[in-house]
């Protein structure tokens, strides 16, 4: 219902982020069938974690028993009593604590190339990474036998999700394509030039690999530069926003639902006219989100609202 109401107030957007939720993105499809949904990465990531923490711990916990074991066998060593018995569990204990640790690399290595290789927006192209991400499901899929309760979940996910996941590298790939086409370059240069803007200003791998598509553009370099940084800027791939936003207003809805609609109304008064006093991003820092999205400066939250601000004397 209200995405129904937004779509008649004008609420026209080119794609959905949203997590796997089948109430969401039912209710999506009823509402705007026509804009396609895309996956939340953050979701996909934030679930891989926990799999691999927990794949971590078990081979802690088999290297400890191991290591209890081999503290018995010498104990029984030193009172001349018969080993038989403790070296057979023992060597069960290695086999199996081996195993632990090859699986929990493996997933670590695995969850790795997918988050900074597949669905991070320095990468390679559309199809590259479709050949990667069934690379990775097929690998964790030989892998479930291992810990089903863990990795089969998983693994269900990532086949079902897979176009869903790599939605905004269909979209990135395609923007890019119509910006070498307008520029009649490669399409491939544009992404070697948007993988060395992502790199950090502080990674000497970024001048070279800048310097190397400097003359393939010419006098387009610049430019391209500049709608590169907002092309990055502007590609989703989570709903981390609405997280954050709906995080904010969680505890206010919970314990002061008595207060009313109008103590919302203030509070998001007050949220979109706070200064920011740290971000990410450092251009943020100082500013409001009302004047980072209308770009005017504004006084004080309190001041806006008519009252004077307390000022100590001097």
């Amino acid at each position: 219902m209200r995405l129904l109401e937004l779509a008649e107030c004008g609420f026209a957007p080119e794609a959905i982020v949203a997590d796997f939720g089948t109430g969401l993105r039912a209710g999506q499809a009823l509402a705007l069938p026509e804009v396609p949904c895309r996956g939340d990465v953050f979701h996909l990531i934030h679930d891989l974690e926990p799999v691999v923490t927990y794949l971590e711990n078990r081979a802690y916990d088999a290297l400890d028993a191991c290591a209890r074991l081999e503290r018995e066998q010498a104990q029984q060593r030193r009172q001349g009593r018969p080993t038989h018995g403790v070296a057979q569990r023992l060597w069960r204990a290695r086999v199996a604590c081996d195993a632990a640790i090859t699986l929990a690399d493996d997933v670590r290595l695995l969850g790795k190339w997918l988050r900074q290789d597949v669905l991070a927006l320095a990468g390679p192209g559309s199809a590259d990474r479709l050949v990667l991400y069934d690379f990775i499901v097929g690998e964790l899929r030989t892998r479930v036998a291992s810990c089903p309760h863990r990795l089969g979940p998983l693994c269900r996910l990532l086949k079902n999700r897979r176009d869903d996941l790599l939605g905004f590298a269909r979209a990135l790939e395609e923007e890019l394509g119509r910006m070498a086409m307008a520029w009649e370059v490669s399409p491939e240069v544009l992404r070697r030039l948007l993988n060395a803007r992502c790199r950090d200003e502080r990674d000497p791998r970024r001048r070279v690999e800048e310097s190397a598509v400097r003359r393939p553009l010419g006098g387009w370099y610049e430019p391209a530069c500049r709608a590169i940084d907002a092309l990055v800027t502007g590609t989703v791939r989570a709903s981390s926003l609405v997280e954050n936003v709906n995080g904010r207003l969680r505890t206010d809805f919970s314990l002061r639902r008595h207060l009313g609609p109008e103590y919302l109304e203030l509070l998001r008064f007050y949220l979109n006219h706070r200064v920011l006093e740290r971000s990410e991003r450092p251009e943020r820092v100082g500013k409001t989100p009302a004047e980072l999205l209308t770009g005017v400066a504004h006084g004080h939250w309190l001041e806006l609202l008519g009252f004077t601000r307390f000022a100590r004397p001097a």
